[in-house]
């Protein structure tokens, strides 16, 4: 029971350490996402003022709307990348949380052996105190058998010798 408490103990450990490993990954994850979500936000409200721009404001000539579609285009395509990672991080951050959840349950699990455990210990403890209890009474029992037995032939040998002083009253 003993080894059995302290391999909960070492399981419980490792997986304490696994869920602040997991933990971590979620808040890089996160930061990761919020960064994402920010450039995103950044590349929409560049392609919303390039495609309201007319004139450019720093020559102060005219915008024609080829050079507006190429940056409205590549500003497309970099949505849709990030549009793209943040599927692939929110994906990862899913499966990371349901690994917490997943560790965080069996981490639990493992308490609630070890507590069973602790629980069986102490009995088993109390056992042990109670075979010690028990052999120190037979002991004694045994001692008192052999002192009844002795008690029981002295009686037998007065009872002879009182049988001798019989005839004697006679």
């Amino acid at each position: 029971e003993k080894n059995e408490i302290k391999s909960y103990a070492l399981e419980i450990k490792r997986y304490t350490e696994m869920i602040l490993t997991v933990e971590s990954n979620v808040k890089e994850l996160s930061l990761g996402s919020q960064e994402i979500k920010t450039k995103k936000k950044a590349r929409e409200d560049l392609k919303n003022k390039v495609s309201q721009l007319t004139t450019c404001p720093t020559c102060l000539q005219g915008v024609d709307d080829g050079h507006k579609n190429e940056i409205i285009k590549k500003a497309d395509e970099e949505i849709n990348q990030f549009d793209t990672a943040l599927r692939e991080v929110l994906a990862k951050e899913s499966d990371v949380f349901f690994s917490l959840d997943k560790l965080k349950k069996e981490c639990e699990e493992l308490r609630n052996a070890e507590k069973d455990a602790a629980v069986l210990k102490v009995k088993f403890e109390e056992v042990e105190k109670k075979k010690t209890i028990f052999a120190s009474m037979k002991i004694e029992e045994e001692s008192l058998k052999k002192e009844v037995e002795s008690h029981q032939n002295s009686v037998l040998l007065l009872k002879q010798e009182i049988e001798k002083y019989k005839d004697l009253e006679v």
